[in-house]
């Protein structure tokens, strides 16, 4: 699988297992297509609330489930669906003009979220109207 393509997916990490237990781990235009900018970590949030949505324009992300379950609802401008994140050993990759919403589904829910831009950039679209508008103004 190319790791470079444009689309959201599921990245399987390296995994080291023995008598302790296990160790995953990646590096930035190794096992994620970008050099990883931003970390951040999305914990004790109540089962059933979305978190705040966004797409970042010109940069990518990259969502590790650390505890329970995260349901990610994806938009590409045009239609939506969902993806299911639970194993620590396996991330979502989110390429950049994709619009996502973090759902926690468990009580536990941990997720680390490595980006390819800064949080303080203003490449980020926090409206889902407005980045709707962006995709169908850039294809028409």
């Amino acid at each position: 699988m190319n790791i470079f393509s444009n689309q959201a997916r599921l990245i399987n990490l390296p995994v080291i297992k023995d008598a302790r237990g296990c160790l995953s781990f990646f590096e930035g235009n190794n096992h994620i297509p970008f050099e990883i900018r931003n970390t951040s970590l999305l914990w004790n949030q109540q089962p059933g609330v979305v978190q705040a949505g966004r797409a970042c324009m010109n940069g990518g992300e990259y969502l590790v489930p650390l505890s329970g379950t995260l349901i990610v609802s994806l938009h590409d401008g045009y239609s939506e669906w969902s993806i299911i994140v639970q194993h620590p050993g396996q991330g979502l990759y989110i390429p950049a003009r994709l619009w996502r919403e973090v759902k926690n589904s468990s009580h536990d829910g941990v997720a680390l979220i490595v980006r390819a831009v800064s949080l303080n950039d203003a490449e980020f679209v926090c409206d889902l109207a407005r980045f709707c508008e962006l995709v169908k103004n850039n294809h028409d």
